[in-house]
């Protein structure tokens, strides 16, 4: 090794995380009214989805997923809820998540 200066920013880049939301992503944050009888779900598959699959690439708890979407929509001033812990919870089941890795794709009704 030649040039440690770049193969040290190189090393502390590894570590660097870049997070944004697409206009679509923003757009499709919230769930689309059900025209069946029940209640209504406030996020749409696509905000579960997001939650659930950093909890599973961090490997981090419900609640610590939460507290995670929510520092992110602060850091990015974005205006949109934070699907809450017993959402991703109840959400989970149906989106076939498990131990940290997606067993099947389908949609977080």
């Amino acid at each position: 090794m030649t040039n440690w200066r770049d193969y040290d920013a190189a090393l502390r880049n590894r570590g660097s995380l870049t997070v944004w939301f697409s206009e679509e992503a923003l757009a499709g944050w919230r769930a689309q009214p059900r025209k069946t009888p029940g209640g209504q779900a406030h996020y749409s598959s696509l905000a579960i989805e997001t939650a659930l699959t950093l909890r599973a690439v961090l490997r981090l708890a419900l609640r610590q997923s939460e507290g995670l979407i929510g520092s992110i929509m602060r850091l990015l001033a974005i205006d949109l809820p934070v699907p809450d812990h017993s959402t991703l919870s109840r959400r989970l089941v149906d989106c076939r998540f498990r131990a940290g890795h997606v067993l099947e794709q389908v949609s977080c009704i």
